[in-house]
């Protein structure tokens, strides 16, 4: 789903989904092109994007086509001259800049340019906020009313000026080609456009805790009211193999071990040894004592391995017309259940 930069909630992680396809993938990278969708729904009806290509010296550019003497060498240009701007797989092809053009700024009205322009120096001049140490090279932009031009060098950390007064109503952006396509870098700068804080930048790409989707006990057996659920479930636990420890010494029909049986096969083995042979009811005891020994089971690994097979079976045993319950639903109910049962 596409993200809305106004609306997206504080500390929420993003969503990385371009609004619309990038108009030139051999020159640009999705990553660059969202953040440039981004920024257009930050203020649709004052800004607009300004370009990010254009064949001259510097980010706009791409390296390859740029005078390149070298790495540090005052020939080459200056927006592949340094390391993180010719690393990476991205340097070579894709341009590495953005001018964020402000409608208002042209008729005269800096306040949304200001806004946006102060909000990214600010951040570059914290010593405490880190997000645009490796994204940015340096900007270019207004945030006051005069025609002086205001930006910030991450490279050198010092302020920033240019004689091109066109940045009074654009802002410019020139990015470190090693991360231009880097969504979660593209994130750190769009997060100090939408105003967010350095902990809130935090929280977003924090590892998202997984909520317990499991049912309680109390849940599943609200669940077992329903009729057709209890006498499915209680079929497929019957029938489902692998779930009691077969007694000592039990073989398959090829003389292999077996080592678990179903409960139908229990039962069906203590009933039929009970009843063939007064004289030889030891059989019955031995799977009853087998049966005793399952507290020493692993309640948790038991649940994992059994939810699947049983919720499986469940939903192939309910009547056609039940579609109404869903086989990762009844996983988490049997999960869950069986969790509290075995345990208790």
């Amino acid at each position: 789903m596409v993200m809305h930069p106004r609306t997206h909630s504080r500390g929420a992680p993003p969503d990385f989904t371009l609004p619309r396809p990038n108009p030139n993938p051999q020159r640009m990278t999705d990553a660059l092109w969202w953040l440039v969708c981004m920024r257009e729904a930050l203020e649709p009806e004052k800004s607009e994007n300004g370009g990010t290509l254009a064949l001259k010296p510097g980010y706009h550019s791409y390296g390859s086509r740029l005078p390149d003497h070298g790495l540090g060498d005052s020939r080459t240009d200056h927006s592949i001259r340094r390391a993180p701007d010719r690393t990476g797989p991205w340097w070579k092809n894709f341009t590495s800049a953005h001018d964020w053009t402000f409608r208002d700024a042209q008729r005269g009205d800096y306040r949304t340019i200001s806004l946006y322009t102060k909000r990214l120096i600010t951040a570059m001049r914290d010593p405490d906020d880190l997000r645009p140490d490796d994204v940015y090279a340096y900007t270019l932009g207004q945030i006051d009313n005069d025609r002086v031009i205001e930006g910030y060098n991450e490279y050198r950390d010092d302020d920033e000026t240019s004689g091109d007064t066109t940045h009074t109503w654009h802002r410019h952006d020139s990015f470190r080609r090693a991360i231009v396509g880097s969504f979660p870098h593209m994130w750190k700068a769009l997060t100090i456009d939408m105003g967010w804080t350095y902990v809130e930048w935090q929280q977003s790409i924090a590892p998202q805790q997984q909520e317990d989707d499991t049912m309680t006990k109390d849940e599943f057996l609200t669940l077992l009211k329903d009729t057709d659920v209890k006498a499915a479930l209680a079929a497929a636990v019957f029938r489902t193999d692998g779930v009691l420890g077969a007694p000592a010494g039990s073989k398959n029909p090829d003389n292999s071990p077996n080592t678990h049986w179903s409960a139908e096969s229990y039962i069906a083995n203590i009933y039929n040894a009970t009843i063939a042979a007064r004289g030889y009811a030891g059989n019955a005891q031995a799977g009853i004592a087998a049966v005793a020994k399952l507290d020493f089971v692993d309640e948790k690994a038991l649940a994992a391995a059994l939810a699947p097979t049983v919720a499986a079976a469940v939903i192939g045993m309910l009547p056609a017309d039940r579609d109404d319950i869903s086989a990762d639903e009844l996983q988490s109910a049997v999960t869950g259940a069986l969790r509290e049962m075995l345990a208790a």
